[in-house]
């Protein structure tokens, strides 16, 4: 296997590590704190990168329905990070409320394209 897509795999699998762990701590706590904010960003960054890893390999991004559902999830994933580290900054229990509510959404629709690939390349 490339070097890229291993590393691409590695950085996404440990990005459904944190973020599920952002998202999954949160609820438990039923609030966000700052670590799980923390956890967050660093799955978006861990997911991103994988994903420019992986393309890299390939030499583009493709715009398939992987592609196109797994762009929606990172924007999604970057639309929650800053709308938790905005509740948390502010202390704003509303936003906080309704942060709770949505995350596990974009959490669903995350693993959309997570495993998609899996399944994916397994066809060949």
């Amino acid at each position: 296997m490339p070097i890229f897509v291993m590393s691409g795999l590695l950085s996404v699998t440990l990005a459904l590590v944190f973020y599920t762990w952002g998202i999954w701590g949160a609820r438990r706590a039923k609030t966000v704190k700052p670590m799980h904010v923390a956890f967050l960003w660093l799955g978006l960054v861990l997911d991103a990168g994988g994903t420019g890893l992986m393309a890299m390999q390939i030499g583009y991004y493709r715009m398939d329905i992987h592609g196109i559902i797994g762009t929606l999830a990172i924007l999604l994933m970057l639309v929650s990070a800053v709308w938790a580290t905005y509740a948390v900054a502010k202390k704003d229990e509303g936003a906080i409320a309704v942060y709770l509510k949505a995350s596990v959404w974009v959490w669903a629709v995350w693993l959309l394209p997570y495993f998609y690939g899996f399944i994916a390349n397994r066809r060949g």
